[in-house]
Formats: C-alpha cells, sequence, structure tokens
C-alpha cells in the first residue's frame, strides 16, 4: 500500500480544524521559539509550516500537518500464507495439521523531533532545556532588549529540523501450526490436538531520532544557530548525535494441548441427553528487548525509558456441558469450567 502524506487529503492537510474546533499546532518551531519575555519566533509569521492561530493568542506556532513528508497513511506491506492437511487414517479416524503465517511491515515518517523543557530527558538534563547564553553570537539582542530581558538566558523550544524526519520500520512476524487426530469412538465424537504459535515485533530507526546526552550540550553550547541554517561542520554535528538502529525486539509465544469429546449418555422420554467433556493447557511466554539507548531513556520522541520484560505463565482449564432434554419442546443445559 503507497503512503499519504497529510497533507494531501483536505481533512488532514492542517493541524487547524476550525469547525470542530481542534488545533494540533506545536510551540516547538525551528526557527526556534523563545519563551523567555514573551518573544515567540524571530521574524514574521511567514514559513509554509507556521500557523497564527487567534484561539492561541498571537506567535507563531509549527503546524505538522501541513509539512510535505509527514505521512496520515504510512507505507505498509503484508504477506500472508495458510496451508492444510488431512489424512484419513481408517473409516472413522482423521489425522490433520494447519499453518498459517503474516509478515506486516510498516515504515512511518512524522515530523522533526522536538527538543524542549516540555519534554523529559530523564538524567540527561533538565526536563530537556536549552538555553542560549548571551555570549552566543546567535543570541538576538535586540529582541532580548526589547522584550526587556537582554543579558538574561533565553530558553529555546526547537524543532531540529537539520536531524530530519523521524522514520521507522515496525516489523510484525506471526506463525501458527495445529496438528491432531480426530473421530468417532461408538457414540462419542473426540478431538485431540497440539499447537504452536510464536509473534516477532521488531522496530527499527531509520532517521530522525537523537541522543539527549549528545545534542543537549550541542545546543546548549551557543555555537548551534536555533534560528536559521548552520554551517556544514555543525550540520554534520548535530546529524552526528542520530540513532540508527533496532530499538526494540520482542517474542510471544504459545504452546499446549487441547482434549474434546461429546456424545449421548442414556435416553429420557423426551429425549437422548448429551454430555461434552473438554481440557485444555498452555504455557504464554512474552520477551521484550530494548536497545540499550532505549533502555536508558536517551531517545528522544519515546517519553522515557522502557525496560526489558520477560514473563511466562501456565493456562489450565477443564469444562463439562450436559444436556437434558426435559419435554419435546423444552430443554435444560448445564454447564461448568
Amino acid at each position: 500500500q503507497n503512503s499519504f502524506d497529510c497533507n494531501q487529503r483536505y481533512g488532514s492537510k492542517s493541524a487547524e480544524l476550525p469547525l470542530i474546533g481542534g488545533y494540533g499546532f506545536s510551540s516547538n518551531t525551528f526557527p526556534g521559539n523563545i519563551t523567555t519575555g514573551g518573544i515567540g519566533v524571530p521574524g514574521p509569521c511567514t514559513t509554509p509550516n507556521f500557523r497564527d492561530p487567534p484561539i492561541l493568542g498571537s506567535g507563531c506556532y509549527f503546524d505538522p500537518s501541513s509539512q510535505n513528508g509527514v505521512q496520515i497513511i504510512p507505507d505498509d506491506k503484508l504477506w500472508n500464507f495458510f496451508g492444510s492437511a488431512k489424512f484419513q487414517i481408517n473409516r472413522d479416524w482423521q489425522a490433520y495439521a494447519t499453518a498459517l503465517y503474516s509478515r506486516d511491515e510498516t515504515r512511518f515518517v512524522i515530523q522533526p523531533t522536538p527538543i524542549s523543557e516540555l519534554f523529559s530527558a530523564g538524567n540527561y538534563a533538565p526536563n530537556g532545556q536549552i538555553l542560549l547564553q548571551p555570549g552566543s553570537p546567535f543570541y538576538p539582542h535586540d529582541l532580548a532588549t526589547a522584550a526587556g530581558v537582554d543579558g538574561q538566558p533565553l530558553n529555546v523550544r526547537y524543532r531540529c529540523v537539520e536531524c530530519g524526519f523521524r522514520d521507522t520500520t515496525d516489523t510484525n512476524e506471526n506463525g501458527q501450526i495445529i496438528f491432531g487426530v480426530k473421530g468417532a469412538w461408538k457414540d462419542w465424537d473426540w478431538d485431540a490436538n497440539g499447537f504452536y504459535s510464536e509473534s516477532r515485533a521488531h522496530e527499527r530507526v531509520n532517521n530522525g531520532f537523537v541522543f539527549y546526552s549528545q545534542i543537549l550540550p550541542l545546543l546548549n553550547s551557543g555555537t548551534v544557530n536555533l534560528f536559521g541554517p548552520n554551517t556544514g561542520a555543525t550540520a554534520q554535528a548535530l546529524q552526528a548525535t542520530k540513532y540508527v538502529g533496532t530499538t526494540f525486539e520482542g517474542t510471544a509465544k504459545q504452546y499446549g494441548a487441547n482434549l474434546k469429546t461429546s456424545g449421548e449418555i442414556f435416553k429420557l422420554p423426551a429425549g437422548m441427553a448429551a454430555l461434552a467433556l473438554g481440557a485444555e493447557y498452555r504455557r504464554e511466554q512474552l520477551d521484550q528487548t530494548p536497545s540499550a539507548a532505549l533502555a536508558s531513556g536517551d531517545l528522544t520522541g519515546y517519553g522515557g525509558n522502557i525496560g526489558a520484560v520477560s514473563q511466562s505463565r501456565n493456562v489450565y482449564a477443564m469444562y463439562a456441558e450436559m444436556n437434558v432434554p426435559i419435554v419435546k419442546t423444552l430443554e435444560g443445559d448445564i454447564a461448568v469450567r
């Protein structure tokens, strides 16, 4: 399936939806948004991806939906396979097996990563804050003077456009096999089977996510122009803070067996009473392994650290159901599990 960008469709081409009173703008912008003294984004609000919505007051806000390349429908590739086999052992008994496999690969591209005091950076900086010091060549003294804050460190909400779009690929694989024997013996039907299923999830970062521990010292050094293009060396330094690779892998497994039988047990004036019996056992296991960067909380865009998971459990079940005809037009049913 081909992807679609948000701005290719009427209902999603902007984060401003006045008909329903919805606004999805962001104060993390590029050029950076100076919150100290209410300075805002330097320059006029004319960049195509900026809006000045009256409901939010004066100032420029980033409109993520209007940006070229931001997807509303991601690239998706899906494969499915199913097979079954049967073997007639004798007139009453049959062996059978089924197998299925699916693979779903989804690539999703969204806006460049925001960095500011609004997002947790774990142990890597107080609230992910960017402070522009007066000694930086990019310190806007004229704007700070007009706002009465010249000489103070300026808090900047920033969107790392030079880090590129955030780009991830999620791959999910699922497989299952069932094998069993079923048949009839005297007045009883029976079915016994074993099963195994496994699901695997894998997420890879292709672009746009960065290490807090590397980018925050760089952004707070005063050598990065937070309001315009940077030199080649500075742009390369920003690029060098990116993480590319696997962020987590997970596996879920189930295996076990089922046995069930049913048949008529005795005759009543209104008809035959019937009984069904069954039992099941299965073991469930879940393992999730994050990358070291994700486990430490050092990656932007994930909202903190994600820990490893490794748990399992055994499940047992037994059930019985009895159907008793009371009169020709009324039946009673008793069940327990």
